[in-house]
């Protein structure tokens, strides 16, 4: 029996015209991030293969063998890639690495992208990474149902994401009573006013506002109260004075009667920590801008190294469209020469 001929067409002929411009949306964005790491100068143009690309049948029968969904195929023909034959080994965002999904290894890889060997670890059919982890850093996941981005290093298990809490508002209080209302953004908190903060929380503009989401403030002014910690106080004991350690010794616990296994239909990303995806890809185009996030890592070699790179991009007008690529790299040059004679090798 013939099989049918698989071609990109067949397999991704269901998707509607928004599914397929929310696809497009995401592999725009990734290259508008490439786009800046050569500005940046640590790509060069000619190393970004844009897309649509035309994936071979073999690559498209892999797809179908892994039951990738077909708005995830769709996405990896659209997205960018770099040049396989790019003559030196680059990192990416979070020190991770770039990935190509027209190539088995990172296909196959890309359905275990934490190497964990777990079920439960593995992508669901809609999932991929954008990125890989490289040794043990960051890499980025995209939820095609969802249309959320997370970004993850493998240590932590955790979101590494700066803005994660973007939006969030918090009452604090420090010790001596004085409140005060923020808003997070990138990790840091924004002082706004009490009718703000009433606003976001959903609460009637008369409302006295004690509805328990009181943070305490230590000495830097940092919210230390933590969500779920009213029954503790600053000394670990619980609302009866009790130590939180005795009461723990107290119970009877056996490691090899826990069972830590998901439920069969149940998957670690089901959960991801994520946030709208064109908001995350355009935040990293934003922080390599503003040089929070800078290229380099562990593979790209001294000149890319953050205490040489961030002065120079700042002396040469970067991120204005003025910025002397050319001067950059001459200075970058002479740095990194001159740190690698100061530390001998």
């Amino acid at each position: 029996m013939n099989l049918p001929i698989r071609t990109l067409a067949s397999l991704t002929a269901g998707l509607t015209p928004e599914q397929k411009a929310s696809l497009d949306e995401v592999a725009s964005l990734m290259l508008e991030i490439y786009q800046t790491l050569a500005r940046m100068r640590y790509l060069s143009p000619s190393d970004i293969q844009q897309g649509p690309h035309d994936l071979p049948p073999s690559i498209l029968s892999l797809y179908v063998s892994l039951n990738l969904d077909p708005r995830i195929i769709y996405l990896y023909s659209a997205l960018p890639y770099i040049d396989p034959n790019c003559p030196r080994e680059l990192d990416f965002f979070g020190r991770g690495e770039f990935t190509d999904f027209r190539t088995e290894r990172d296909v196959v890889q890309g359905r275990d992208p934490m190497y964990s060997d777990q079920p439960e670890e593995r992508m669901r059919p809609w999932m991929t990474p954008l990125s890989c982890i490289g040794n043990h850093n960051t890499a980025l996941f995209y939820d095609a149902k969802k249309y959320e981005v997370g970004i993850f290093g493998q240590l932590s298990g955790c979101s590494l994401d700066k803005n994660l809490r973007e939006g969030w508002v918090s009452k604090l209080r420090n010790e001596a009573g004085t409140v005060r209302y923020v808003k997070w953004y990138d990790e840091e908190e924004v002082p706004i006013t009490k009718e703000e903060y009433l606003r976001v929380r959903g609460l009637d503009q008369d409302s006295d506002d004690s509805d328990g989401d009181e943070g305490k403030e230590d000495e830097g002014g940092r919210d230390e109260g933590g969500e779920g910690d009213e029954g503790a106080d600053d000394h670990g004991q619980n609302d009866e004075g009790e130590d939180d350690e005795a009461e723990e010794d107290e119970e009877e616990y056996d490691e090899e009667d826990e069972d830590d296994d998901y439920p069969e239909d149940e998957n670690h990303w089901d959960d991801m920590d994520g946030r709208p995806a064109p908001a995350v890809l355009r935040d990293i185009v934003r922080w390599y801008r503003e040089l929070k996030e800078l290229p380099g890592g562990e593979k790209s070699g001294w000149e890319w190294d953050e205490e040489i790179t961030k002065p120079l991009y700042i002396k040469h007008g970067w991120p204005g469209e003025n910025f002397d690529g050319d001067a950059f790299v001459a200075d970058q040059k002479r740095e990194a020469a001159a740190k690698r004679e100061r530390e001998g090798s």
